[in-house]
């Protein structure tokens, strides 16, 4: 390995690096798929999703492919791999990050749904009587209720429909947009609203989750996540002095 500063920022060249120096194994078993066996158990799930990742600046196309879906000029359209197939046991702990649930009786949010996607950290849950939840929102739900595009959005849209479409190929930093999913006996796709935070009581969490999140899903969200609460002050934002 060399010395991290001679790497500048080319993080291709460290992950190569990392990965082939065999005095500097770094055992984290996260997600990527080791050499010669397919294992998972390589450095991160980052670096795999960068590795796999088309690069828009040495490509003509206006697609790229990435692990999660595809990327357009504007926006992402996840593909159905961001869903995991496993199905949650009947017992045991089944309340994980990520993980969507339908609530019985839909709690009041800001904009009322019964769907919502738990935000507290998987080794958090188990230990805590209150949670953080998202509201999830189908997208017909949205399309008849013009109100709830503006409240979410914080203001109206010129054609409520145009932004719902926006927000379902990911071209907000406010929403993450799931490919279609089969909710209350029809396929339709769903809107997680980053701004919405609640917290509720445990208790009122269903046992079992109607949907969860695959991994390389989880990876995507909580991207999305970090992009939108700590993206970077800049000096035209705040008056704050260092």
């Amino acid at each position: 390995m060399k010395a991290i500063e001679q790497y500048h920022s080319n993080y291709k060249a460290f992950l190569h690096d990392l990965e082939n120096a065999p005095n500097e194994h770094l055992p984290f078993k996260v997600f990527g798929p080791k050499k010669k066996t397919g294992d998972f158990h390589s450095f991160s799930c980052l670096g795999q999703i960068y590795k796999q990742t088309e690069n828009p600046d040495q490509s003509t196309n206006q697609l790229y492919k990435a692990p999660f879906g595809e990327i357009y000029k504007y926006g992402c359209r996840l593909a159905p791999e961001v869903i995991s197939p496993i199905a949650a046991a009947p017992t045991g702990l089944n309340q994980f990050q990520g993980d969507i649930f339908k609530l019985v009786d839909a709690l009041d949010f800001q904009v009322p749904s019964n769907l919502v996607l738990l935000l507290s950290h998987s080794c958090e849950i188990d230990r805590e009587s209150i949670v953080s939840v998202l509201p999830v929102y189908k997208e017909s739900e949205l399309e008849a209720d013009p109100r709830k595009v503006e409240t979410i959005r914080g203001s109206a849209p010129k054609d409520h429909k145009t932004a719902i479409r926006n927000w379902m190929t990911n071209e907000s930093k406010l929403i993450v947009g799931l490919p279609p999913q089969d909710v209350d006996g029809g396929s339709e796709r769903l809107a997680i609203v980053l701004r919405d935070i609640k917290t509720i009581k445990k208790t009122m969490m269903p046992a079992v989750p109607v949907m969860r999140l695959s991994y390389r899903g989880l990876s995507y969200f909580q991207i999305r996540v970090a992009h939108f609460f700590f993206r970077d002050v800049q000096d035209s934002d705040e008056s704050r002095s260092l």
